[in-house]
Parts: structure tokens; sequence; C-alpha cells
């Protein structure tokens, strides 16, 4: 996957909406899809709506990750973004707000929360390994 800076900007500008002004995903989402006419296609669409929920839901894992704290500024934001690309494998571009992300400490912590948090539940549902 390939990271797009119009659909990035849009993510971080509607994740500002919904953390730090309290205004629903759902209409932040439809207003942020409105927007842009440009993003007729599915793809495009679905990356917006999928990434800003996804970011919505695991919120405070990305922040303690990302060593931020509320209310988030646009820079705390893309780290928590840098955290989600990292997460789920999306090669991070050249640009400046990812300068200096610890790709390595990121996949650490995520291992650590695996590892130590989540053991119990992990035997609970039946699983008796990491793969």
């Amino acid at each position: 996957m390939r990271l797009h800076r119009n659909l990035c900007f849009a993510v971080i500008d509607g994740l500002t909406l919904i953390f730090n002004e309290g205004k629903y995903a759902d209409k932040v989402i439809q207003q942020l899809l409105k927007r842009d006419k440009r993003w007729g296609g599915a793809r495009d669409r679905g990356f917006v709506a999928e990434t800003t929920y996804e970011m919505v839901r695991w919120k405070r894992l990305y922040a303690e990750i990302a060593e931020v704290k509320e209310p988030f500024d646009r820079d705390n934001l893309w780290r928590m973004f840098a955290v989600w690309a990292t997460l789920k494998g999306v090669k991070l571009p050249d640009w400046k707000y990812f300068e200096g992300t610890p790709l390595r400490r990121i996949k650490g912590a995520m291992m650590s929360f695996l590892t130590i948090e989540n053991l119990k539940n992990l035997s609970q549902i039946g699983w008796t390994k990491l793969e």
C-alpha cells in the first residue's frame, strides 16, 4: 500500500475533529468524504473511513506507543498515524511528519503489549501459542 498525502491529511483532519473537538466519527467521515470530489473511487474513500475508524478504536494503544497525551496536536496525531502505519506494515514515505520515527521501538512495544497484557486473554479464547 502506498500512502497518498491528501488522504493522510484527511485522516489527520478527521482525527483532530473527533479527538479534540468531540465530534462524532460518522459525521466527521461524512464531511471528509464530501469535501473532496476527487475521491470518487471506493479505495480512496475506504482508506479514509477505515483508517479513521481504526485509529479511533485503538486510540489509547496508539497514543501509548507513540508516547503522546491528550489533547493531541497535529504533530502528535502524525506520530499516532506513524504507529498505525508501522503496525499495519505500510512503508512510511519520506515526509517531514515521519522523520525520526522509531520503527523498531513501535514494533517492539506492540509485541510486549501482546505478550504481557493479553497472554491470559489469548489462552481464554483457545489460542495456545502465538504464531
